[in-house]
């Protein structure tokens, strides 16, 4: 069983995308300055966002597609097996939203870290 200690929601709005990976429509980048911990190994368990009737989004961690989902306006997501993620590492949003229709999305994840895991005990957590 593992002890699970929250690390708290972070929230974006999207902003013009500037990886090239989605040009043209909004992105929401979750970098190491919005998750702003040092655990070897965190979780994102839980996302909340809204975006433009019709719109879908692609979820990347770092440069692989992590997950892909065709309700972009509004969704939840709160998978039996979260996404695992270390320091450093980037999630990004691409949605299929163009930034001319001035609807940027909204992005709330929560994050979280199993004590239980011995390098996050010893990392002090």
């Amino acid at each position: 069983m593992s002890t699970y200690i929250e690390l708290g929601s972070r929230f974006l709005k999207g902003a013009a995308d500037t990886t090239q990976n989605n040009t043209g429509n909004w992105t929401v980048t979750f970098d190491k300055s919005v998750f702003t911990t040092e655990m070897p190994q965190y979780e994102l368990y839980h996302i909340v966002l809204h975006g433009a009737a019709g719109s879908s989004f692609n979820v990347f961690i770092d440069n692989r597609e992590y997950d892909t989902n065709v309700a972009g306006d509004q969704n939840s997501w709160n998978p039996p097996q979260p996404m695992i993620l270390r320091p450093g590492q980037t999630v990004y949003f691409y949605w299929s939203d163009p930034t001319s229709d001035n609807t940027p999305p909204r992005v709330t994840v929560y994050l979280r870290y199993d004590h239980d895991i011995l390098a996050n005990q010893l990392a002090g957590g």
